[in-house]
């Protein structure tokens, strides 16, 4: 996939940059040895104070990368990267669901000044469909007669072809407002200049819009576009919607995912405990 050469690219490209500055560029690759990447590791944490996620991403490429030298190329004997000690701090990278006033916010300020994006937002809410995956979806992608988007499975996060129900606001705003059953099929719902048209827009287009949006009302950046999608998972179950039906709306692959997000996100839920607890 793209997203994933680019990523393996980027950490590739600093491990060479650290390489050269530290002289190691003059010592043949085959005597590369476990102590050498650790120390690289130990860099990148000190320098860009990097989460224990991001370390076991960098380990995971240079293993693949040095597995290739021994096995592919077979010009190393053993592959340098074992046995890594865990470093990196401990962060929580998630998305966090947005507050009831901070989501006020920010809905009007998008609504008002940028139409697209707050559709981008809406799917997200009312759908659970991804940002990346509302840049790539087509007109046709929409069953406007069922009320139904269907995510084609190349262009979904788990490479299944699934469909969710379109809640009757966000029907409602695509089909009586925005009249999106007037374009042709082939159009991408997200186009250019605010529009469905025949390109596609860049992969980080509304995480850019969106974060600029956020910075200048001051909201907090633990809060990001994929915000929305936990606010409507957290409105739904505060709803009482059952386990399963989240589960297939959000297109989990298993009902266990579906509960360690629910565990991840909400405290367990009961009215005893909120409204019975015995005074201190």
């Amino acid at each position: 996939m793209p997203h994933s050469f680019q990523t393996y690219k980027s950490k590739l490209r600093i491990f060479c940059e650290w390489v050269e500055q530290t002289g190691l560029d003059k010592k043949n690759i085959c005597f590369f040895e476990q102590n050498s990447i650790c120390e690289f590791l130990c860099y990148i944490v000190e320098k860009h104070d990097v989460s224990q996620r991001t370390v076991k991403k960098y380990t995971q490429i240079l293993h693949g990368f040095f597995d290739y030298l021994l096995k592919v190329k077979r010009i190393i004997d053993t592959n340098p990267v074992h046995d890594i000690p865990n470093m990196g701090s401990i962060k929580d990278e998630a998305a966090k669901p947005i507050p009831d006033r901070e989501r006020q916010l920010l809905s009007k300020h998008i609504k008002e000044h940028d139409p697209q994006l707050w559709l981008v937002c809406q799917m997200e809410y009312y759908c659970a469909i991804r940002p990346n995956e509302c840049r790539q979806l087509q007109i046709g992608d929409i069953d406007f007669d069922n009320h139904i988007i269907t995510v084609p499975k190349d262009i979904s996060k788990n490479r299944q072809t699934e469909s969710v129900n379109i809640p009757r606001q966000l029907y409602d705003y695509i089909y009586n407002i925005l009249n999106l059953d007037t374009h042709p099929k082939d159009f991408y719902i997200f186009s250019h200049n605010g529009v469905p048209g025949k390109t596609m827009l860049g992969k980080n287009n509304f995480r850019f819009r969106f974060d600029k949006i956020r910075d200048r009302l001051n909201v907090s950046n633990q809060y990001k576009l994929y915000s929305f999608k936990h606010t409507g998972g957290v409105k739904l179950v505060n709803e009482g919607i059952d386990t399963w039906e989240l589960q297939r709306h959000f297109r989990h692959k298993s009902i266990d995912t579906t509960e360690r997000y629910i565990r991840r996100n909400f405290a367990v839920k009961s009215d005893k405990i909120r409204n019975d607890f015995p005074d201190i």
